[in-house]
């Protein structure tokens, strides 16, 4: 993958589903981190055997509006 443990990566989840989060490899688990300080977000585990996760890309650059 683009997306080294640690970095900033763009995933697809179940095929369908995208997100933005910080990714964790443990074995055969993916943990996706978000960057929120929502108590709502939470880190998501995903058993790549059971839940196709792909990268898209990393994120290379954020820039934010004022």
């Amino acid at each position: 993958s683009c997306v080294d443990e640690g970095e900033l990566g763009v995933m697809l989840e179940n095929g369908d589903d995208a997100t933005v989060k910080y990714i964790r490899c443990q074995d055969n688990m993916v943990v996706l981190i978000p960057r929120s300080y929502n108590p709502v977000h939470q880190p998501q585990f995903y058993n790549i055997q059971d839940t196709p996760v792909s990268v898209i890309g990393r994120v290379v650059q954020i820039r934010k509006s004022v």
